[in-house]
């Protein structure tokens, strides 16, 4: 995911400086405050998904490494809280991709 938003936001301002090269000569290769706040919102959604989906990656790392932890074993109430607090972490971080589009 980061390498794929570095590489978005690299071919974006490439696209950027050609096409301020190309459609007005006299400006030169600057960006606008529009594209980089575009990019800065590109930034800030994939920062925001790589820290939600985070707990939910070591949680299953957790899964395969420990037998036990999983709904029919000995670490049922770890694993239900755990659970619990990660669909609250997805529910957040639909609600900040939300929020960070509308603003």
């Amino acid at each position: 995911m980061v390498f794929v938003t570095g590489a978005t936001i690299h071919i974006f301002n490439n696209s950027v400086k050609w096409r301020r090269g190309v459609t007005s000569p006299g400006l030169g290769c600057t960006i606008s405050n529009k594209e980089k706040k575009l990019s800065k919102m590109v930034i800030l959604i994939s920062v925001v998904y790589i820290v939600c989906l985070m707990p939910a990656f070591l949680a299953t790392l957790v899964m395969l490494w420990l037998e036990s932890f999983s709904m029919t074993s000995t670490y049922y109430f770890m694993f239900m809280v755990i659970s619990s607090v990660l669909l609250n972490i997805d529910a957040i971080n639909s609600t900040l991709h939300f929020l960070s589009t509308c603003t």
